[in-house]
């Protein structure tokens, strides 16, 4: 009788499966790099066989696609401001690099925006294989022969990308000096209440 109470009371332990999240996690951290690593292999030998990046299209889209939202959300007097900056630095970039030093600069801008737009790229992931892109179009296809239609959106991957992130500099400036105005304008009227309470808790208290 005693042993089966010793039996009963025993916990019994159950066993402990081994889950496999870290091997996921990290398959999951690198799936994303993969993926643009395999697109930009599959552009590069397009761009091979036609003599036109590709991948210049891709910050076109974007600038329209920009230009709608700004246009839907912000005005009209926005969005022309903003085709008109783009249009600016366009063509400065046009004019100030030559050769293919405004490809390659090209290509540096496009990688980096597309990082950049997708949210669920890890950081040093990132900058790894942004580094290694550059390094390839330095090495390999610097000086490439690529069709004269190339250079116009050669100088908009590069003014695009300098306009938004311009935006987005200001966006986070603005943000930053609005919290530390909203902070001192509170720690002033903790300061002012403190002193209004104080006269009155010390006449009160010569009174008594």
């Amino acid at each position: 009788m005693r042993r089966r109470l010793m039996e009963c009371g025993r916990i019994k332990r159950l066993p402990v499966k081994k889950t496999k999240t870290t091997e996921t996690v990290e398959v999951s951290d690198t799936l994303p790099q993969l993926k643009l690593f395999l697109v930009w292999v599959g552009i590069v030998l397009l761009d091979s066989l036609t003599n036109f990046r590709f991948e210049y299209l891709y910050p076109m889209i974007m600038f329209l696609r920009s230009v709608y939202e700004s246009y839907k959300y912000q005005g009209l007097l926005f969005s022309v401001l903003f085709i008109c900056l783009v249009a600016y630095l366009d063509l400065l970039c046009w004019t100030v690099l030559t050769g293919p030093w405004l490809f390659l600069a090209a290509s540096s801008c496009v990688w980096f925006e597309v990082m950049r737009s997708t949210d669920h790229l890890p950081g040093y992931l990132s900058l790894v294989l942004w580094m290694l892109l550059v390094y390839i179009e330095m090495s390999y296809r610097l000086n490439s022969q690529l069709l004269n239609i190339s250079r116009p959106f050669a100088a908009h991957c590069i003014g695009y990308p300098v306009v938004t992130v311009s935006f987005l500099i200001k966006h986070q400036i603005t943000h930053i000096i609005r919290l530390v105005s909203i902070g001192v304008r509170f720690k002033c009227e903790v300061i002012a209440c403190l002193y209004v309470v104080t006269p009155a808790t010390a006449t009160s208290g010569g009174r008594g």
